[in-house]
């Protein structure tokens, strides 16, 4: 689930339980723990952020995430070549050196 989805989630349970979220900085800490891990671990040091903060600052770090998970996922693997014909194959075709 993406940090969109979650907010839009979070939002609307929220009307059912106002008395949790009743402050900003009570709704801000109820929205970082459902958060993942890796996103809740980088917030935590931030101190009290406002609810909008706390969601901007989610996305952020969410997005910036995904770009490295992106660029981790894509290294080392090689653009596959169309042309294949041009391709040196490592032996020589035996049926083109004739007889000797």
């Amino acid at each position: 689930m993406t940090v969109v989805d979650y907010e839009r989630k979070f939002d609307e349970l929220g009307r059912f339980a106002t008395h949790l979220i009743d402050e900003d900085t009570k709704k801000a800490q109820r929205f970082l723990g459902g958060l993942r891990a890796s996103i809740r671990h980088i917030l935590t040091g931030h101190g009290n952020l406002t609810y909008g903060e706390t969601v901007r600052r989610a996305q952020g770090i969410a997005a910036s995430q995904d770009m490295e998970q992106k660029v981790v996922d894509n290294a080392g693997k090689r653009k596959w070549q169309e042309d294949e014909d041009e391709m040196p194959t490592k032996y020589p075709n035996i049926e083109d050196l004739g007889t000797y």
